[in-house]
């Protein structure tokens, strides 16, 4: 944990200022998990210190949230290439990551508990970096009254993934060059992101639900039924 801190005040990532009045006051926790080799090896212990979200608010001291962290997909398209490619690949571990990027917001982060500063006992922690966060909370899943409408939304989180797979491949020099196959086992979901003589059915459903139906139109991707016996 001490590495930890310590690497954080060397990046600058706050700095020890007088409480001002009225502000709202982030709370800080430490979080602490295992790393394993790759034979299940205990290989060290990881501690990280967090900024408390849920004690934030919405509009004072952040905008809008998002979570750093490394997709799957990545991992599989990534290593799919490497076997396929006969890349050489090599395992490392970072032991302290940063976001380098600059706040535009103010925020005020109590001292971290056990960290305290003994020339500033009772000042606070004003964010000058992006330290992770930590949410007690998420949002809420949209319910939908309509079984096709909620498939069809289904389909579109399937189709915007698999346009996030194609940009990566293009990225990596890999472009595909044929439409991805999507299956589902609901015909009327499956006409629907194809014929667009169905917007009558679906004026309902938000217009970015309707991505699935243009890529399927732009030849990128095609949705075919298969049998839910299958």
């Amino acid at each position: 944990m001490y590495d930890e801190y310590n690497a954080l005040v060397k990046n600058s990532t706050w700095l020890h200022v007088p409480r001002p009045a009225g502000v709202n006051m982030v709370r800080s926790m430490c979080l602490f998990n295992h790393k394993f080799h790759a034979d299940v090896t205990l290989s060290r212990y990881k501690a990280r210190l967090v900024a408390n979200g849920s004690s934030q608010q919405l509009g004072v001291d952040f905008d809008e949230t998002f979570s750093p962290v490394v997709k799957p997909t990545i991992v599989r398209t990534v290593l799919s290439l490497v076997v396929s490619r006969k890349w050489p690949i090599h395992q490392l571990d970072v032991k302290n990551a940063f976001l380098n990027g600059n706040l535009s917001e103010t925020v005020y982060m109590h001292q971290p508990l056990g960290f305290v500063d003994n020339r500033y006992p009772h000042h606070v922690c004003l964010l000058q970096g992006i330290i992770f966060l930590s949410w007690s909370a998420k949002q809420q899943h949209t319910i939908s009254g309509s079984s096709a409408g909620a498939e069809y939304r289904g389909v579109a989180n399937v189709v915007a993934e698999t346009a996030w797979v194609r940009n990566l491949l293009r990225e990596l020099h890999s472009p595909l060059m044929t439409a991805t196959l999507v299956y589902y086992d609901n015909v009327s979901v499956v006409y629907m992101s194809a014929n667009p003589v169905q917007q009558q059915r679906t004026k309902h459903i938000e217009i970015d639900i309707h991505f699935g139906r243009d890529m399927v139109i732009a030849g990128r991707v095609r949705v075919l039924h298969v049998p839910s016996r299958f």
